[in-house]
């Protein structure tokens, strides 16, 4: 997990959440979790980081069939 998004929530006070999307049908759902509680230093950034692919793991096990890793959003080119 990229420590990316951990990391400027606890430099800016940023709120940290989980989004996912799943599909039913032609429809996207598209659900927000929980914030995540900031925590200062490694191991803050560590629960923070272990929370965020918490959420994502119960997510993909949801609906592992929608989990298009590396796939054009949206159809055409982009320049």
């Amino acid at each position: 997990l990229p420590a990316g998004p951990v990391v400027i929530a606890q430099q800016t006070g940023a709120a940290l959440v989980g989004i996912a999307c799943r599909y039913d049908g032609p429809r996207m759902h598209i659900t927000i979790g929980d914030e995540i509680a900031l925590r200062p230093g490694r191991e803050g950034a560590e629960k923070m980081a272990q929370e965020l692919a918490e959420f994502f793991a119960t997510n993909v096990a949801a609906s592992p069939a929608d989990w298009h890793m590396m796939q054009k959003l949206f159809p055409g080119e982009v320049a």
